[in-house]
């Protein structure tokens, strides 16, 4: 396993524990050993634990950052739909009405002679 500075591998099965790259200044770790599995399990949420020689010896976990809220689902998307346009509804059925007691006004004054 190669570990970048960046905190993020790559493994090749063809090449274990061997740096098959062009990349220098990585850490080549056992791909079975334990720390391999950790720093698959954490990365890039790790910081490095180094010995005295610069190599890796160790990494500590650190926090992850919130996972994004999941996806709104079809079925949630159309019942915002149906909402909205339920509020759309209720608008223009309050409009109708303040028309048609503005038409009514206007009726009253025409028999009442005051237009």
């Amino acid at each position: 396993m190669i570990v970048f500075k960046n905190k993020t591998f790559s493994t090749n099965s063809l090449f274990p524990n061997s740096n098959w790259t062009s990349e220098e200044n990585v850490f080549i770790i056992n791909d079975s050993s334990e720390l391999s599995g950790l720093i698959k399990n954490s990365s890039p949420y790790f910081d490095f634990i180094l010995n005295e020689g610069g190599d890796l010896i160790g990494i500590t976990p650190t926090e992850r950052p919130p996972a994004p809220p999941p996806e709104p689902t079809e079925t949630e998307l159309l019942g915002q739909q149906l909402v909205e346009k339920d509020l759309q509804i209720l608008e223009l059925q309050q409009e109708n009405q303040l028309l048609g007691q503005q038409l009514v006004d206007i009726d009253l004054r025409l028999l009442m002679g005051g237009l």
